[in-house]
């Protein structure tokens, strides 16, 4: 059936409105992240700590084709995407957050048109891709900065599909050319693009297209693109899958099953699921996982005349098939973010059913409209639900911990994100969770030992871990493998323990022996700033400060920390330039506003000092820090009676001035 394309564009007042209401759910749904934080899990690898995004002369020859893959998987686009980011807005977490939800929207109009092209109603495809925006298993491809490849290759990948489908209407090269160059660009975004010439056939069957020589001529050029591109991901991933049976096939159906059953029952969404254990027809869930692939498996039988069954079935397995797991290689063999796309064509069979059922029950049309619409609204609530999990590193490692108390790596990286805030007792804990969970509760392998000599904080931590219980940590400590570790990590270790406990001029001598190996990163630096400045060194620390920036430009602390050393030292101007900086990358930083503050009284500028102040009563109105500033601002005029007032006040609430 052919449509138009102007007849698709022309909408209702009505609809218009809807797909604006639609517009609004979404970023209602979506509205935590405005305001979250870079995740410690890949986030620095993608963006600000990629060679590539931090480096000033970044070439698209070098994205493209030096060997600095994240995570072994070539996704030079994206890259791109994060340079670009960077040239344009500066490296900011909240301009990431918000590229990612504008490609998300985009998503979400293309899966509208493309179910209009294909012959959907309004109402069908509307409902459809608002299932597809507003699900909370979508929530990971879009909230985590890191899944940008998500959402870039999508769209590229839609646009693909729209492009092809108009192609059949029109038979123009121009079209076929077009989505081709869009699917590269998908493949370069991310490899699971790999499906689309098996997409590109679901979609000539939907038509009802002729299955001859030309039709399969025309997928060649999309196969070997495809091929090409994603083979590189392939060869650096490539390794011996631990294949036995029946074992790997119940993993297999499982790992099937699973995006099936978490899209129809999106309760209990997290980051890390693990395999069910024992791996075998005797547990529950793999014997219920059969019973529902055998019943698909019915279904589609059944079903074999309805091409929109066909059509979400084929979507589905062809886009998933790559990511279906045989063995437990990995601690979390399935992931939300790898049902994105590939549940584009269930939702629009939603839809379709959706449709037909108002369309088949005229009188009882509205009870079907609010029940799709009590739907939509359940799921708004649920992606909101889901989004505020991913705030920050601590939430989202909490909510992990949550399904998995076990975890060893969640363990380890939320104790990373307590000590990125300093938050010392709670590192000494959860590390603690961490050394049992995996070097207590397993045998000890070769790989625990690969783990300790890469894992620098979680090294340093252990002897930390001395100072707070040292009879808990002299069993670990006394183990013959940490008795191996190269003697520059040993130097850290010591130098870490000495700053922690505040003997600042050993610590001293320990880094430096690191830092005459080459063996310093910008986690180190920073902690060698900060003896430099515990010991009236500072120019020596706004040195290292510096050293911090350059390889970490999102590194709050140290900014923070060089603003202040040099409004210390009377160098204003300087300070003003961390300042103003900061407030760039993250304009909801109480310490930010604090040194500024303090600079523009230190320079006489009350009017800007009360500007300050207003801000902070907009996005601090709780923080005592507001109370001291009225009250440093008072006593600056003369008014020592009310600066008193709010000194007591702000102390009554707990503000302790550094």
């Amino acid at each position: 059936m052919s449509f138009p394309l102007t007849g698709l564009l022309r909408l209702s007042r009505q609809q218009v409105l809807l797909l604006i209401l639609l517009l609004a759910a979404v970023f209602y749904a979506y509205s935590p992240i405005f305001s979250a934080d870079y995740q410690n899990w890949d986030d620095p690898g993608h963006s600000f700590d990629h060679p590539q995004v931090v480096s000033e002369r970044a070439s698209i020859r070098d994205i493209f084709l030096k060997e600095d893959t994240v995570n072994r998987t070539y996704i030079p686009l994206t890259i791109a995407s994060f340079v670009l980011e960077k040239k344009l807005f500066g490296l900011a977490s909240f301009c990431s957050h918000r590229v990612n939800i504008f490609l998300h929207v985009c998503v979400v109009f293309l899966i509208f048109f493309f179910a209009r092209l294909m012959g959907l109603s309004f109402a069908a495809a509307y409902f459809g891709c608002g299932i597809f925006a507003l699900h909370p298993m979508h929530v990971e491809s879009v909230a985590w900065i890191t899944e940008r490849k998500d959402v870039l290759y999508s769209f590229f990948y839609l646009s693909t599909l729209v492009l092809y489908v108009r192609f059949l209407e029109e038979r123009r090269g121009v079209l076929y050319i077009s989505a081709l160059l869009m699917a590269i660009l998908s493949l370069l975004s991310k490899p699971m693009a790999l499906s689309l010439p098996f997409v590109l056939i679901i979609i000539d069957f939907q038509r009802q297209r002729k299955f001859d020589r030309q039709l399969f001529l025309e997928k060649i050029p999309f196969l070997v693109v495809g091929v090409l591109i994603a083979g590189i991901t392939y060869v650096l991933n490539a390794r011996q899958t631990l294949w036995s049976f029946p074992d790997s096939f119940l993993i297999w159906i499982w790992s099937a099953v699973f995006y099936i059953r978490s899209f129809f029952l999106p309760f209990g969404l997290f980051s890390f699921y693990d395999c069910p254990v024992p791996v075998s027809m005797g547990n529950f869930e793999y014997a219920l996982a059969l019973v529902v692939f055998f019943l698909i498996i019915v279904g589609l039988f059944i079903g074999r005349r309805f091409p929109w069954i066909l059509f979400a079935a084929g979507v589905y397995f062809t886009s998933i098939f790559f990511l279906l797991r045989f063995d437990r290689f990995d601690s979390s063999i399935v992931a939300d973010r790898f049902m994105y796309l590939p549940s584009m064509g269930i939702c629009l069979l939603i839809g379709y059913w959706g449709d037909v059922c108002i369309r088949r029950n005229l009188q009882h049309r509205i009870l079907w409209v609010v029940f799709y619409s009590l739907v939509l609204l359940c799921l708004v609530g649920g992606a909101y639900f889901q989004v505020s999990y991913w705030r920050n590193s601590w939430t989202l490692w909490t909510r992990v911990l949550e399904f998995r108390p076990g975890l060893y790596y969640a363990h380890y990286m939320r104790a990373n994100a307590l000590h990125e805030g300093r938050f010392y007792k709670g590192v000494a804990i959860d590390f603690e969770n961490f050394v049992f969970s995996r070097l207590f509760s397993q045998p000890v392998m070769l790989k625990d030992h690969i783990l300790v000599r890469t894992k620098m904080k979680y090294f340093r931590a252990l002897y930390c871990l001395r100072w707070y219980h040292s009879e808990l940590s002299g069993n670990i400590w006394n183990n013959e493998r940490f008795q191996r570790i190269p003697v520059e990590y040993t130097y850290l270790s010591y130098g870490g323990a000495l700053s922690l406990i505040g003997d600042h001029a050993k610590a001293l001598i320990y880094y430096q022996k690191a830092l005459n190996r080459g063996m310093v990163s910008h986690a180190e630096m920073f902690a060698l700033a900060k003896s430099y400045c515990s010991l009236g060194q500072y120019e020596k620390s706004i040195e290292f400060y510096t050293r911090v920036i350059e390889q970490s430009p999102l590194h709050y602390e140290a900014l923070l920390a060089r603003g202040a050393l040099r409004a210390h030292l009377g160098q204003m101007g300087a300070a003003l330039d961390d300042i103003q900086y900061l407030l760039r990358i993250n304009d909801k930083l109480p310490g930010a506003y604090d040194l500024a503050f303090n600079v523009f009284i230190g320079l006489g500028k009350k009017e800007e000092a009360d500007q300050v102040i207003a801000r902070e009563k907009v996005l601090f109105p709780l923080d005592p820090q507001v109370l001291w500033h009225q009250g440093i601002l008072a006593e600056t005029q003369g008014d020592h009676a009310c600066a008193e007032r709010f000194f007591i006040k702000a102390r009554q609430n707990g503000y302790s001035p550094n």
